[in-house]
């Protein structure tokens, strides 16, 4: 492991006193419904809206009877979730951060100072924002890629078993989608 990955482990679950059941989560929180639709709840938690209508901005429909959205056994990308935010009225930027380990030890060295946002000035970057971050997640056959979402001012963790909340300076960050609403661009 290098200082990076010592300095900011791989999220594990949270001790049974700091979760937060589905029953106390706060208004607008989104929970996950199945074991790979952490950006469908990520995202709707940070943009404030129900995880039926997330689904289907990104292109999936949700089961009428166990309502788990449908095609999402692999996951997303961050890099998915661009064009659909457009479409809806939002926009992303696309932040690198210091989790992400990029391909090529000399690509990487060159393209830190210049692309890579580290975890304290990626905290100054999202003060008072809401964001999606993609990060690492301690699971049963070790790390995973999984989404989270920012909003006020904290992590949201938005498990199927309940939610949890985490500080930034403590979780390992490859990615992060800062969202800002904005104007639809007229459609032709």
């Amino acid at each position: 492991m290098n200082a990076t990955d010592e300095d900011h482990p791989p999220l594990r679950p949270s001790p049974r006193a700091s979760n937060i059941s589905a029953d106390e989560a706060p208004a607008g929180w989104v929970r996950q419904r199945g074991g790979s639709d952490c950006a469908i709840a990520a995202l709707a938690t940070a943009m404030s809206a129900t995880y039926e209508d997330t689904a289907a901005m990104l292109g999936f429909s949700c089961d009428p009877v166990t309502r788990d959205a449908i095609g999402v056994d692999n996951g997303m990308m961050m890099l998915e979730l661009g064009a659909p935010l457009l479409r809806k009225g939002w926009s992303g930027t696309l932040l690198f951060c210091d989790g992400l380990h990029l391909v090529g030890d000399e690509a990487r060295e060159r393209a830190a100072g210049r692309v890579m946002v580290k975890t304290q000035e990626l905290a100054a970057l999202i003060v008072g924002r809401t964001a999606v971050l993609q990060v690492w997640k301690e699971g049963p056959l070790g790390p995973n890629r999984h989404f989270v979402a920012y909003r006020d001012g904290q992590i949201i963790d938005t498990d199927e078993a309940g939610f949890a909340t985490y500080e930034l300076a403590k979780v390992r960050v490859m990615l992060a989608m800062v969202l800002v609403q904005s104007q639809p661009a007229s459609q032709p």
